[in-house]
Order: C-alpha cells, then sequence, then structure tokens
C-alpha cells in the first residue's frame, strides 16, 4: 500500500508505462517498442521526479555533525575526508545535493545550542538522491518531523552517497537490489535503539528460503506514517518527560 499520495501516483505510472509497452511491442514490434523506451528515458532524465518541498523540520547533516549532535561523539575524528576537510558541522548550501530541507548552520548553533544539547532522540533516514524509494518516503518522513515536534527528540537525513563511512558503519548497502534506502535509524543518546527495515546479516550455509524471506522483509516493510509510528513508539517518545 501506497504511504503517500506521490507514490500512488508513482507506482501507478510505473505499471502504465509497463503495460504500454507490452501494447507496443505486441503491436509495432521490437523497434517501435525499443523507441518508446529510448523516449522514456530521455523524458526521465530531463523531467526527473521532483524531491519534496512542504513543509518540514528534518536537519540536512553531514559527517561531522551527525557524530557530533547524533552520536554525541564529538571527539571522535570522522573517517571520511570529505567532512575532515572542513571545520563546520553542516554542508555548505553550495554542496548540498538533492533535497535541502533545514541547514544546521553555525548561527543556529550559537542560538540554540541548549536545544541541541538536550536532544536525547534521533530519528535519522540514510538515503540516496537517485532511490525514487527516498524521494516517495521523504514526504512521511517531513510529516512526521512535525507530527513530533518535541524538544527532545529530532529528525535528520544524511545521503550516503556524500558519506559513504556512515553507509558501511551502519550495514546499510547503495546497491539498488539490497533494498536498504531509505534506512530509518532511531537513536537514544547516540546508541541505536532500532531501525527500518531491519538489519539482516547474510550466514554461511545461509537456506535460499531464509535468503528470500529475508530479502522480502526488507522489500516489503512498511513505509505508511502509522508503522513508523508503532515500530519507533513515538507517542511513548513524545510523552515522555525529560529533566
Amino acid at each position: 500500500m501506497a504511504a503517500t499520495a506521490e507514490e500512488l501516483t508513482s507506482v501507478i505510472m510505473l505499471y502504465t508505462k509497463f503495460f504500454t509497452l507490452c501494447s507496443v511491442f505486441w503491436t509495432f514490434g521490437f523497434w517501435y517498442s525499443s523507441l518508446y523506451i529510448i523516449g522514456w528515458i530521455v523524458l526521465s532524465t530531463l523531467l526527473p521526479q521532483p524531491w519534496y518541498r512542504g513543509p518540514t523540520k528534518i536537519y540536512e547533516l553531514n559527517e561531522a555533525a551527525f557524530r557530533d549532535r547524533v552520536l554525541k561523539s564529538a571527539s571522535k575524528t570522522p573517517k571520511s575526508s570529505t567532512s575532515s576537510s572542513s571545520s563546520s558541522s553542516t554542508v555548505p548550501v553550495e554542496e548540498i545535493r538533492g533535497p535541502r530541507i533545514t541547514e544546521i548552520t553555525e548561527d543556529k548553533e550559537k542560538d540554540k545550542k541548549t536545544d541541541v544539547e538536550a536532544v536525547k532522540y534521533w530519528i535519522v533516514m540514510l538515503y540516496a538522491n537517485w532511490s525514487v524509494a527516498c524521494l516517495n518516503f521523504e514526504a512521511v518522513l517531513a510529516k512526521l518531523s512535525i507530527q513530533y515536534d518535541v524538544p527532545h527528540l529530532k529528525f535528520g537525513q544524511v545521503d550516503v552517497d556524500v558519506y559513504p563511512d556512515l553507509a558501511e558503519e551502519f550495514g546499510v548497502s547503495k546497491d539498488p537490489a539490497s533494498f536498504d534506502l531509505p534506512t530509518l535509524i532511531l537513536f537514544q543518546n547516540g546508541k541505536a535503539l532500532g531501525r527500518l527495515p531491519e538489519l539482516t546479516l547474510s550466514k554461511e550455509g545461509q537456506s535460499k528460503a531464509n535468503a528470500a524471506r529475508d530479502t522480502i522483509t526488507r522489500l516489503g516493510w512498511s513505509k505508511h506514517p502509522s508503522a513508523v509510528i508503532k515500530a519507533f513508539q513515538l507517542d511513548k517518545i513524545a510523552n515522555e518527560k525529560i529533566n
């Protein structure tokens, strides 16, 4: 079931294109169907599906900001040369690709230092610009970030193409066939409490049936807001009293 109207439209368009392709192939043959495919590739390249631009309270984090604010490990040096070359805890505007939501700037850090330090929980989405699943899910996460806008819970996102070290550290594959994107991770005081989809580690001698079941589980995790709320117990977290 589609979580948003955008995702539903995307799914309908995908099936429409597939059945149209079959119809063109059946009626006109191979060459016309090839031209149809090329036309859609060109059209999709020139007019890609736009990222979510509505109201949101998601922070776009670079590796330094992620380690400092989410993992609370300011003393650790990031492994990525991308983040180590910059002393700022955010990506410069000109370097941010894809969706630019809410940036943690130096000025905002000075004004809201107490608020940032008081954050106990973070929900971070690991995403990639080329992933349609990430594109469709961003609207869901944006709505949750507004619905659960409390001082001790914040929402962030990290581009795994820009910071591959973080993807490797948390076992997130960038391979489209892995179904790892988007990955949501709930952190409490720097420690991961849960994630969607669940992390499945391949074991030697694992049967094909178990491997297929793990793949279906990762592919089929519900991206509906209610599923995220239930999995991470957001109502309980939001109502939690912080001293």
